[in-house]
């Protein structure tokens, strides 16, 4: 083995090592290795063995098997244009073998009218510094087979200096098919835009990048309101609003979804598009095709719908009233907001059902729903009703229903549509309506029995008037001595103090309800009024035999109010509490001042007492107890309601409490406001 001292050692790792070596063989040949040692196998692999004298004959064996498996034809001319190589492609591509072509001018090859131009391109390229050059554009070479035909091709030259000249080598590859399907692209873009054109919305086909417009129809000129010839080359951004949808096309998607968006005209106008893009090739270049739907008038429309539904909405909630549909073959229920309202119910939760919604209807109305709905289906007729619906809590709610019918092309009732409005506002208005009447036409009643008692009333005391002042005039029972006179005259003075008090009851009434009764306010002693009233009616107490009881704490404060509207209040419930109560009974007066700083004055007797039901009347203007307790004691009934109407005054309150048989307390209530405390400087300061 030799090893020549100047061979290579390249260490290509620590692990490998690449050793080229040449060795002398023992037939006297030489031969070059290569080997490749690995120390973590301590292995060693020969890669090539070369001879010397072979290097000729492997280097012209592997250019015949280089030329043999090209794809592309391949074939050599010398410096006279002699072809000198010609390979097996090129043998499939102008139709002559080898053997018929090497030593043949390189014009059998190429079209006559392609020769001259050939010639001056191949002595401008040996002119050149460069060694090879493209030979393909256009317009394209041509190339001659063995049969006449001519097909376009594309070819790349190189050249070669040897001791015989220069040697020129082309690759030659047909176009014919690429230049076919060129043709068919053609002619399927030329298809498209025709289709395109005729399309009733707007497509628009543009650059990826920028958006400059490669083509468009005239449909999108006309949406956009720009001339076609402008159009072209533009960009397309500039009618979007927002970004041009063509970055939604990008990744694995060749489209994107269609969606609605604005787009601005050339005039700057606005109009609603249906707008979808796609990923396409187009002039041998990738492109975007955007297609845009007019649905201006479409989008208008429904924001008139949708306003009209809001101004329905509106009008609903102010006139409240709502509106369903029920689906009667699906069985499928819709609420409008007002109704979900009345039922105070959010959307999402409102029935969906008849029977979702059955469950809302009072249990009592049920049947009379279910009827009412029946028959308007059966006779197709609109119908309504009244019912009431059961809502959170327990409450419960008055609506009207309206129903109208909406039959399919069969003539099938398919849905039943209406309104329903809340009535529980109108029924409670009703209900106090219809009992105001029932009490205006008690109070009527009520007055017509006043005025026949006052007329008793009046004509009484008119009568004892009348008759002894005509006794006195006339001498009808012969003279009267002084002592008969006077006595008369007393008569004739207590029923004209009767008729008097009789026709003040009447005039306070009516200034009260005409409201013309004005507090005459000032501080005054509670308790020293309350001692007047009582020496006032002591002579009536005493004649009917009764006891008056007074029961007031010393220092009580004082007053801030009408002291005559408060002493008329106290002789009131006096002089009731003496009538009505029988001989040897009590009648009280007392005085409290409680821990909220109120006053409250109570009169009470163990007279006859009145029915709980009667109570509520005794405090309303010409309203009595009894008919013949108006005959059976004298007075005209108005002393509880004028009681009653002088505290509202104050901003007091009277309460009366009785049993019938047990007597009757009447309690009134002063409010702490109206309460003074303090000595004269304190009263003063209220004058």
């Amino acid at each position: 083995e030799a090893l020549p001292a100047d061979a290579p050692c390249v260490e290509a790792t620590g692990e490998t090592r690449e050793l080229r070596r040449r060795y002398l063989l023992p037939d006297g040949r030489r031969i070059d290795m290569t080997r490749i040692w690995s120390a973590a196998s301590n292995t060693v692999l020969i890669i090539d063995v070369v001879t010397p004298d072979d290097e000729a004959n492997l280097l012209r064996r592997r250019v015949e098997a280089l030329l043999a498996s090209a794809g592309d034809a391949i074939l050599s001319i010398d410096a006279d244009q002699k072809i000198v190589l010609f390979n097996r492609q090129a043998e499939n591509l102008f139709g002559y073998t080898a053997s018929e072509i090497i030593g043949q001018p390189l014009d059998m090859l190429l079209p006559e009218s392609f020769r001259e131009r050939h010639r001056r391109y191949i002595a401008a390229f040996d002119s050149e510094v460069d060694e090879s050059r493209e030979m393909s554009g256009r317009p394209e070479i041509k190339g001659r087979r063995k049969d006449g035909s001519e097909f376009p091709a594309a070819a790349a030259i190189s050249k070669v200096e040897t001791d015989k000249g220069t040697i020129y080598t082309g690759v030659i590859r047909d176009l014919t098919e690429l230049r076919a399907a060129e043709a068919r692209v053609k002619a399927h873009e030329a298809q498209l835009r025709t289709i395109i054109e005729g399309l009733p919305f707007g497509v628009a086909v543009c650059r990826p990048g920028d958006g400059r417009v490669l083509f468009a129809n005239s449909a999108f000129a006309g949406l956009v309101g720009e001339p076609l010839g402008r159009l072209l080359g533009d960009s397309l951004t500039r009618f979007y609003e927002d970004a041009m949808p063509a970055g939604a096309a990008v990744g694995t998607s060749r489209r994107t979804r269609p969606v609605e968006i604005p787009i601005r005209t050339a005039e700057g106008s606005q109009r609603w598009v249906v707008n979808s893009v796609v990923k396409l090739m187009f002039g041998g270049e990738e492109a975007l095709l955007c297609a845009c739907y007019d649905v201006t008038d479409r989008h208008r429309a429904l924001e008139a719908l949708r306003q009209n539904r809001r101004m329905l909405a509106k009008a609903q909630s102010i006139a409240r009233v709502g509106s369903w549909n029920w689906n009667v073959q699906l069985d499928r229920l819709e609420w409008s907001d007002e109704t979900c309202r009345i039922f105070e119910l959010d959307g999402a939760a409102a029935p969906e059902t008849y029977g979702e919604f059955r469950d809302y209807v009072h249990p009592d109305d049920i049947s009379l729903t279910h009827q009412g709905l029946r028959r308007a289906i059966l006779e197709t007729a609109p119908t309504s009703t009244d019912l009431r619906i059961r809502l959170a809590g327990g409450r419960t709610k008055f609506v009207h229903l309206e129903v109208d019918v909406e039959c399919d092309r069969d003539g099938r009732v398919e849905r039943l549509v209406g309104t329903i409005q809340d009535m529980t506002e109108v029924k409670r208005v009703e209900q106090e309506l219809r009992i105001a009447k029932e009490e205006a036409d008690a109070a009527n009643r009520a007055k017509s029995m006043f005025l026949a008692n006052m007329s008793h009333e009046l004509r009484t005391p008119l009568n004892a008037i009348l008759g002894f002042s005509e006794i006195m005039a006339s001498d009808i029972l012969g003279p009267i001595d002084a002592e008969r006179c006077k006595d008369y005259a007393h008569n004739i003075h207590c029923s004209g103090q009767h008729l008097l008090n009789v026709v003040n009851d009447i005039l306070d009434l009516s200034r009260v309800e005409a409201g013309r009764v004005k507090l005459d306010e000032a501080a005054f002693a509670p308790a020293q009024v309350i001692d007047e009233c009582l020496d006032m009616v002591a002579e009536n107490a005493a004649s009917a035999s009764l006891v008056l009881e007074r029961k007031i704490e010393p220092g009580l404060p004082f007053l801030n109010g009408d002291e005559r509207l408060f002493k008329q209040i106290m002789l009131n419930l006096l002089s009731n509490a003496i009538k009505f109560t029988p001989e040897q009974g009590h009648v009280r007066v007392s005085a409290e001042h409680h821990m909220d700083g109120s006053l409250r004055f109570v009169v009470s007797d163990d007279g006859i007492g009145i029915a709980p039901e009667e109570i509520p009347k005794l405090l309303k203007p010409f309203a009595q107890a009894e008919n013949h307790l108006s005959r059976r004691y004298q007075g005209t009934g108005l002393g509880l309601a004028l009681s009653n109407e002088f505290m509202r005054l104050h901003n007091g309150k009277l309460v009366l409490d009785s049993t019938p048989g047990k007597g009757t307390s009447v309690g009134i209530r002063f409010p702490a406001s109206r309460v003074v405390y303090g000595g004269p400087e304190a009263v003063a300061a209220t004058r």
